[in-house]
């Protein structure tokens, strides 16, 4: 790459890179979003360019933790602490030059810092200090989560795809595409292409497969949703797991759909239309009671909650740095309160379902405790849960080393019918 031209986009992604931390960390806009509407108002970026100042951004998001206590006494975002994330993620010289010059950093240091078998010891070498490997994740969670979570939070998102159709890898190798199926769940397909637009496929569009993280299916699988059922999506959000109950049901039970959003909700049935599925829909807000008519009504009812979304920080770096324990036990309060208003639509021998994309025990485990303790007409329900392992149980939490994926938490209860003078008193 010319010279003029590598420094050139190092301070035009430098400059991108000082509003996205303006617009992510400040005002906790999306990262995705923040891009989308830059390149959208700003013409003068060619594919290239979005390309590149896109890979720069989320790179640096991704190792922020990382070069931050590599350079802790330069204001953020600093070249030095930039060309330390791009090192770590092994970045082709070409694409380092730019900060280098920008930077006035010692080319041969650079040359060297690349050498480091890992981001981490990359990092280090750059800067000259020994880097933990906790410093990727958030300052209040460290000595709080599994070791594990820091390694693979760091590593490139795999796609994930959802099918009956056992046939479906040799239909995308005609396009190029390798996807090869979980040992455990034969519909979830993981895909070993990177960077592919899937959604152009003439295979998605006619409704032979959909793109869905393996932990989300997971979540889909624990309600095991049988022919003929009547069910409640009761935070419906972009809809992956209601496609995935109405496809479990064969066309042959009722799905409500439910959600705040109106919008969200018309999204989803154009998604169902697409597959040739009925779909009804009702906005509700679960903070608040849910109509009369809707009690006791359901034989399975699925609270996939709001959250931290502390599973999926893998796939949205930015997130991690926005979060904080006040903002986990805020989404904490309001899954209490969405869990006891839907539970109230599950009928006597129904099951409810509850889950989370978080990996905070104070959003999952904790909850699921709280609620039993005040619902002595519910139990952990151990049927249908044996997917990772051969050993039962009412709860499942699906993590990235599992099957390179995101995060995810479920529990499936069942309600049981107790006499009157047997229950606890309600809340």
């Amino acid at each position: 790459m010319n010279p003029k031209l590598s420094r050139a986009r190092a301070v035009t992604a430098l400059q991108v890179l000082k509003e996205a931390l303006a617009e992510v960390l400040e005002k906790g806009y999306p990262a995705d979003a923040f891009l989308a509407r830059k390149f959208r108002m700003e013409k003068r970026f060619g594919s290239k360019d979005r390309r590149y100042i896109r890979d720069v951004i989320f790179s640096y998001f991704r190792w922020r933790g990382a070069v931050l206590e590599a350079f802790p006494e330069n204001s953020e975002p600093s070249v030095p602490a930039v060309a330390a994330a791009l090192i770590a993620e092994n970045f082709p010289m070409e694409q380092l030059s730019g900060w280098l010059e920008l930077g006035d950093i010692d080319l041969e240091k650079a040359e060297k810092s690349l050498a480091g078998e890992t981001a981490l010891e990359r990092i280090g070498l750059f800067s000259g200090k020994e880097i933990s490997a906790e410093s990727v994740l958030p300052e209040w969670t460290r000595g709080e989560l599994d070791p594990r979570f820091a390694e693979w939070f760091q590593k490139r998102s795999c796609i994930w795809l959802r099918s009956d159709k056992k046939n479906l890898p040799e239909l995308l190798a005609v396009h190029g595409i390798e996807i090869i199926p979980h040992e455990r769940v034969p519909q979830a397909f993981r895909c070993l292409n990177q960077n592919v637009n899937l959604y152009d496929l003439p295979e998605y569009r006619s409704g032979l497969f959909e793109v869905q993280d393996f932990s989300s299916q997971c979540i889909g699988l624990m309600c095991s949703a049988q022919p003929g059922e009547d069910w409640l999506d009761a935070c419906a959000g972009a809809g992956g797991k209601t496609l995935q109950l109405l496809s479990m049901m064969q066309g042959k039970g009722k799905l409500l759909s439910s959600d705040v959003s109106g919008t969200r909700l018309e999204e989803l049935k154009k998604r169902a239309e697409r597959l040739g599925l009925k779909l009804r829909i009702e906005t509700h807000d679960l903070t608040k009671p849910l109509p009369e008519h809707l009690h006791d009504r359901f034989d399975g009812v699925l609270v996939d909650a709001p959250c931290s979304s502390s599973g999926r920080w893998r796939r949205n770096p930015e997130t991690r740095w926005q979060s904080s324990r006040e903002r986990v036990m805020e989404f904490a309060a309001l899954q209490e309160k969405i869990l006891e208003n839907a539970a109230k639509a599950v009928k006597p021998g129904g099951i409810l379902v509850y889950a989370t994309c978080s990996i905070f025990t104070e959003e999952n485990e904790n909850q699921v405790e709280k609620f039993l303790n005040f619902h002595f007409d519910f139990a952990l329900d151990e049927n249908g849960c044996i997917l990772l392992s051969n050993k039962k149980s009412g709860m499942l939490r699906v993590s990235p080393w599992d099957a390179d994926c995101d995060a995810s938490f479920a529990a499936r209860l069942r309600r049981k019918q107790l006499p009157e003078d047997a229950l606890p008193p309600q809340r």
